[in-house]
C-alpha cells in the first residue's frame, strides 16, 4: 500500500517524528506482512467450456507459478454461473469465487493475491470486487491480507504493452496492406467504452491498419467495414481481443453463420484470415496480468486509512 503522510506545519521535530512513527508502523509491512505467512494466488476469469481455449489459461497460470514457494497454493475460479454449471454436468468441477476462497483457507493460506483476468474493469470485474468484499465481511479474520489485481487494460502503459503484444502475435504471413481486426466483447450499457476507445486509438497509432470492434458496445464491426473500404483493404486478419478463444471467437468471429464477422467481411468481398488464439496465450499479455498482481496494494481484508501528502 502506498502511504503518504501529511504533517502540519508548526509541529516540533520530536513530535512530528513520534506522530510519523505512530502512523507508519502499522503500514511498514503493507507490501509484505511482518510475520511469515502462507501465500496463495486466486486467478479469476469469466470462464470457458471450450477445451481448445484452455491453453490461454494454462499460459497465464505458468506466468504466476514463479511467484509461489513450494507448497503454496494457486486456485482458479470462474465468475460465470452458466459455464460452471455446464462444466459440472460434464464432471469438471470449477470453483465459484466463494468456493475458491473456502479452498484456499482450508489450505492454510494467510496472504492472498486475487488476480482478475478480465480485459477491462466492466461488469464482471465489478461483480468480482463485490464478491470479495462480501466474503471478507462474512468471514472476518480468515485471511490476514487479500489484494485484488486490476484487469488487463487500465493505464496508458497497459494499453501500449497490450497493443504491442497483440500486434506481435499476428501471424508473420500477414502482408503489407493487410488489415488486422480485433474482436472485444464490450458491454451494451457502455461500461468501459472510454477505455476501449483509448485502447483502439493506441492500437491504431502503432499500426494504422489495426482496428478494434466489439460484440456489444459502441464500436461495432459495421463501423469498421467502411474504414477498411476507404483504405483499400483487400485482406483482413481477424483475432479475438479476449483472454480465451472461446465460443465468441469460434462462432461470432470466425463462424460460418451469416452474421459472423468472417461472413460479413467476406460478403463485402474481403479475404478473411481468422486466428483463433486467445490473448492469454500471448507472453506479453501474461506479463501484464502478473505485473498487475505484483503491483496490487489495496487490501480488502484490512483497508487502512489513506493519508495524502501536500
Amino acid at each position: 500500500m502506498h502511504n503518504h503522510f501529511f504533517l502540519k506545519r508548526g509541529l516540533s521535530t520530536g513530535v512530528a517524528l513520534l506522530l510519523t512513527l505512530t502512523v507508519l508502523l502499522p503500514f511498514a509491512f503493507a507490501g509484505q506482512p511482518p510475520e511469515a505467512g502462507k501465500k496463495g494466488i486466486l486467478l479469476v476469469a469469466f470462464g470457458t467450456s471450450e477445451e481448445k481455449a484452455l491453453p490461454a489459461y494454462e499460459g497465464i497460470e505458468a506466468a504466476f507459478r514463479p511467484a509461489l514457494e513450494p507448497g503454496e497454493a494457486l486456485v482458479w475460479a470462474y465468475t460465470s454461473n452458466i459455464i460452471r454449471t455446464k462444466l459440472n454436468r460434464q464432471g469438471k468441477k470449477v470453483h465459484s469465487v466463494d468456493e475458491a476462497l473456502d479452498a484456499l483457507a482450508e489450505q492454510g493460506v494467510t496472504d492472498l493475491s486475487v488476480q482478475s483476468l478480465h480485459i477491462m474493469a466492466g461488469e464482471e470485474f465489478t461483480k468480482l470486487d463485490r464478491l470479495l468484499q462480501s466474503n471478507a465481511i462474512q468471514h472476518p479474520g480468515r485471511f490476514r491480507t487479500m489484494r485484488l489485481g486490476r484487469p488487463l487494460v487500465e493505464s496508458m502503459d497497459d494499453a501500449q504493452a497490450v497493443a504491442k503484444a497483440a500486434l506481435h502475435a499476428v501471424p508473420s504471413a500477414r502482408k503489407s496492406g493487410d488489415a488486422v481486426l480485433f474482436m472485444a466483447h464490450g458491454q451494451d450499457a457502455g461500461r468501459c467504452d472510454m477505455v476501449f476507445a483509448g485502447m483502439n486509438a493506441v492500437m491504431n497509432s502503432i499500426d494504422p491498419l489495426a482496428f478494434m470492434a466489439s460484440v456489444e458496445g459502441y464500436q461495432r464491426i459495421e463501423n469498421i467495414i467502411p474504414i477498411l473500404k476507404e483504405k483499400g483493404v483487400a485482406r483482413v486478419w481477424i483475432m479475438p481481443f479476449m483472454v480465451v478463444a472461446g465460443e465468441h471467437a469460434r462462432n461470432d468471429l470466425a463462424g460460418d453463420e451469416p452474421d459472423s464477422w468472417a461472413s460479413l467481411l467476406r460478403k463485402e468481398g474481403l479475404t478473411v484470415f481468422p486466428v483463433l488464439r486467445g490473448m492469454g496465450e500471448i507472453p506479453g499479455i501474461q506479463d501484464v496480468f502478473a505485473r498487475h498482481a505484483a503491483e496490487s496494494h489495496d487490501d480488502i481484508v484490512n483497508p487502512k486509512i489513506k493519508f495524502t501528502a501536500e
